[in-house]
């Protein structure tokens, strides 16, 4: 597929573009520590890359994404980790989002988890901007299988990618919007 190539420059780089007004925030800090720097890279629209290897902090990266999206939030995941997707705080900003005209797409594998289920309650509730569909196994080449390739992306500017053990966030990056042309052309397809 054609995501992977884009992604191979990111990883093993904690910064794409270092902005040396803001320091990284440590992924082995506490939540709210954590939660509180990717805030702040978010609200200065900073370009620093910052690494958030466990469940939490994506899960984390994701919830603020759903508070700060001006349209929409698009989930690639082939191999969706419950500890990150059935977060209590994601799931209800998840919903707010939704309920005040934000779009979701989720694409994800054929492991249901409390997004999943969110989503499909807003859909049965008429919320049509609450959209999931399922890869198939087509959709994802052996190479980013093995690695655990997957990204989430707010509107078009912030993005979360993951491959294998190793996970960047960046608050503003022209990442965002080449990965939001490669989510539609697989969404399109799915």
């Amino acid at each position: 597929m054609f995501i992977f190539p884009l992604l191979k420059h990111v990883f093993g780089k904690e910064t794409l573009s270092p902005d040396a007004t803001q320091p990284a925030p440590d992924p082995e800090a506490d939540a709210a520590t954590y939660r509180e720097g990717i805030s702040t890279l978010m609200r200065l629209q900073s370009n620093r890359c910052t690494t958030c290897k466990m469940p939490r902090n994506r899960a984390t990266v994701t919830e603020l994404f759903f508070l700060n999206a001006k349209h929409i939030v698009r989930i690639y995941e082939p191999q969706p980790n419950p500890e990150t997707y059935d977060n209590e705080d994601l799931l209800i900003e998840a919903n707010i989002f939704v309920r005040k005209g934000g779009r979701i797409q989720f694409l994800h594998g054929p492991q249901i988890t409390k997004l999943g289920e969110l989503l499909q309650r807003l859909s049965a509730e008429g919320f049509i901007q609450a959209q999931q569909k399922t890869l198939k196994p087509a959709q994802t080449t052996p190479e980013e299988s093995r690695m655990g390739f997957s990204f989430t992306l707010m509107d078009e500017t912030a993005a979360r990618t993951t491959s294998g053990d190793s996970s960047v966030f960046c608050a503003q990056s022209d990442l965002g919007k080449s990965l939001a042309t490669s989510f539609q052309t697989i969404w399109t397809k799915s």
